[in-house]
């Protein structure tokens, strides 16, 4: 069975264990959302992950990628019991490079000195700070033509950080989203309640950035078109 496989699995079944210690996988991408990552990853891709958490799409990355891949999470060891790592142990994947440190503290990190990245996955801690802190970090790492993939998206502090993205750097949303779980009309009713209700987002911005239509994931993967950032005198709104 394929490494991918065997993480849908676990995720399914909410746990792992190594040795005599269980693992709860709680908030991590979904099934769809990995078979989406198994598509859009090449295996000489290198990939920067950022908010490792129960470690479910930084082992998938390294599953599929030759080259090393690079985890920053500041809580892996203390609040995550070194999951990622216990992950990989217990599907026979080699283990990525994990940085302990906040985005902000990793500029001098030999994992990410002089590298630039094919691809970053966002999914740290969700607050709008700290995701453009993510964003505005690692955005220099990232080859032009590059992926950034931001994980739930339904969260107003998201959008926040994409919109400026893509009004103040050069960016373009992808149109490629995972396969939908719901049917259409349960999926356009949910976005809709997720908007208006739950998250009390700005419902066709939620609708533009989403795409109810297409998927029902919280994944937005924007790709980097050019180096370009705006003069000091220049301000889009966003």
């Amino acid at each position: 069975m394929m490494k991918y496989n065997k993480i849908i699995d676990l995720v399914k079944s909410g746990n792992f264990s190594v040795g005599d210690k269980t693992f709860k996988l709680t908030g991590t991408i979904t099934p769809e959302e990995i078979m989406h990552f198994k598509g859009l990853i090449g295996k000489e891709m290198k990939v920067l992950d950022i908010g490792v958490g129960k470690g479910v799409s930084t082992a998938l990355f390294s599953s599929i990628c030759d080259k090393e891949v690079v985890g920053i999470d500041p809580y892996q060891t203390t609040e995550h019991n070194g999951s990622c790592e216990m992950l990989c142990v217990a599907l026979d994947i080699k283990k990525p490079v994990i940085v302990e440190k906040m985005s902000i503290e990793c500029f001098n990190e030999e994992a990410l000195l002089d590298e630039k990245f094919d691809f970053i996955f966002i999914d740290g801690y969700h607050t709008f700070d700290a995701t453009l802190v993510d964003f505005l970090i690692v955005e220099d790492k990232l080859k032009d033509g590059g992926l950034i993939a931001f994980h739930d998206c339904y969260y107003r502090s998201k959008q926040k950080v994409l919109n400026f993205a893509l009004k103040n750097r050069d960016y373009e949303l992808l149109d490629q989203k995972p396969k939908a779980e719901r049917g259409l009309i349960k999926r356009v009713a949910r976005c809709i309640y997720h908007a208006l209700f739950k998250y009390k987002t700005n419902l066709p911005l939620t609708i533009k950035l989403l795409r109810p239509g297409k998927t029902d994931s919280s994944l937005v993967i924007i790709r980097k078109k050019s180096d370009y950032k705006p003069l000091y005198s220049e301000y889009f709104k966003f």
